[in-house]
């Protein structure tokens, strides 16, 4: 997991700070730990969390406010 990823797009200092590498590293295909499917109640650190999990942006870019970053986690999981 790229721990470096998820802190580049952190919406602030206490997100960026608060993310720590993941151990021991997710098996592809696998979800995360108590993942919850109500996508409209993420949150920064959610997304930057689940960034950090799949090693995948999902196109956020820093600065994208929290519902922009949603949706394209939601686009994301469409793809599949």
């Amino acid at each position: 997991m790229t721990l470096v990823l998820a802190q580049g797009l952190a919406n602030n200092a206490a997100n960026h700070n608060a993310l720590v590498a993941l151990d021991p590293v997710p098996a592809i295909g696998a979800l995360p730990p108590n993942f919850n499917y109500n996508i409209s109640t993420y949150t920064h650190m959610t997304i930057l969390w689940l960034i950090q999990f799949y090693n995948e942006d999902f196109q956020i870019v820093q600065g994208d406010p929290i519902h922009l970053r949603v949706e394209k986690f939601h686009s994301f999981l469409a793809a599949f």
